[in-house]
């Protein structure tokens, strides 16, 4: 036992030592665009909230505005969160893509979604994004370095916790040894770590999901597209964009359309993303591809794969289960929380390595810990699970997980 426990532990200590430049830069990334809506609105106008049904009503007017402009339109997003329609258009005349049009149902007019604010300060964010999910290595060598070191934060979680009776001995929870400096560091690292350890478990693990739901979610539409141009017909006459939307909801019930695809030179056809229509609001679903023949005479959809269903609920574990300005504030004290933890974790690996230097033999010998500090380590671990899944349902489950991630903050100053 003491074997697996020193092997485990060599593991856990040479592995935070390889991934805790990209933990460290996934967390410092992550902090500042916690916060990207406050500090940059990437659209030109957000309008209030308007009826689907009346949104969609303008949905041809608005791509026959944006023809008149001299732009061939290719899909058009509904948004009636926000009261527009989003439109992506080419140049007729030279076929090079045009900025993204907005076409405001409130004021019934076409805009520019060029952004607001400052352009440096939408680069900045930009940039910061390409660190965080590719480490701006490129989409194929940068995502699957994320991936791996994602997989490595896994596994160090998982084996810091294995750890962590070995290590804590009698110490109670959250007690700190002010010296040697490795011990110092060491009990920190324990500490915050027994704090931010579920938080980082499943920032990773939903990280993972996301990565290879990006490369599942290409597959599947690379295939649902390739059988719709083998199989749908080139219909010489066509539906109106907006009577093809009714058609594809009327052939598909309970689901709504997402997105509008026209029909182009190299797909003649309408393609649709279809959406459960009991989709809770902040959710993310995956939508089905579902697709029309321009006179409306084929239809077919191509459900999404069950392994994609399940892969998509990363995305609502990672990014929609902070809503609202004090979500983002919790979760910047778990970030600065982890940050330190990996910079205690980094100094103690590096102090134990000088004291080991030229030393042989040296016996190993894990004592138990207080019974205090395993409640209170799996409590912040059931506490920071409860904190992340409640926020992905309104009302009082939204306040309660905020409650419940600010008590396991509370821990962090127990002594």
């Amino acid at each position: 036992m003491r074997g697996g426990v020193r092997l485990l532990f060599r593991f856990h200590q040479v592995a935070g030592l390889f991934s805790a430049l990209f933990i460290f830069l996934f967390l410092v990334t992550a902090a500042v665009l916690l916060f990207r809506e406050e500090i940059t609105w990437l659209d030109t106008d957000e309008g209030a909230p308007m009826a689907r049904e009346t949104l969609l009503l303008d949905l041809d007017r608005a791509i026959g505005a944006a023809e008149e402009e001299g732009r061939r339109v290719t899909y058009v997003r509904v948004e009636e969160r926000y009261g527009r329609l989003r439109l992506e258009a080419k140049e007729t005349r030279n076929g090079h893509g045009a900025p993204k049009l907005l076409w405001l149902g409130g004021e019934e007019r076409l805009a520019h979604a060029e952004g607001r604010g400052s352009p440096w300060v939408r680069d900045a964010m930009r940039v910061l994004h390409l660190l965080h999910t590719q480490l701006a290595l490129g989409r194929n060598v940068g995502r699957d370095l994320a991936l791996f070191a994602c997989v490595l934060c896994v596994l160090l979680v998982l084996s810091g916790w294995a750890l962590y009776p070995a290590f804590q001995q009698r110490l109670s929870f959250g007690a700190v040894r002010h010296a040697p400096r490795r011990l110092f560091y060491a009990d920190l690292h324990r500490k915050l770590g027994a704090i931010t350890g579920m938080w980082l478990f499943l920032l990773a693990l939903s990280a993972v999901m996301i990565l290879l739901y990006g490369e599942e979610k290409s597959a599947y539409t690379q295939r649902a597209w390739q059988e719709a141009r083998a199989e749908m017909a080139d219909t010489p006459r066509g539906l109106a964009p907006h009577a093809a939307l009714e058609r594809a909801e009327a052939s598909a019930p309970g689901c709504l359309v997402e997105a509008i695809y026209l029909p182009q030179e190299d797909a003649p056809f309408y393609a649709f993303e279809m959406r459960p229509a009991s989709t809770r609001e902040g959710i993310y679903r995956l939508s089905d591809w579902a697709f029309l023949a321009k006179d409306g005479s084929d239809w077919r959809i191509d459900p999404q794969p069950r392994m994609l269903t399940f892969l998509s609920e990363g995305l609502n574990l990672h990014l929609h289960n902070h809503p609202g300005l004090l979500y983002r504030i919790l979760w910047l004290a778990f970030a600065l929380l982890a940050i330190a933890m990996v910079v205690c974790g980094v100094l103690a690996s590096l102090a134990r390595c000088r004291r080991d230097t030229g030393v042989r033999g040296r016996r190993f010998l894990p004592a138990r810990p207080t019974r205090s500090a395993c409640r209170y380590t799996a409590a912040a671990a059931l506490l920071t699970l409860l904190g992340f899944v409640l926020p992905m349902w309104e009302g009082w489950a939204r306040w309660l997980g905020a409650a419940l991630l600010f008590l396991v903050l509370l821990l962090s100053v127990r002594k």
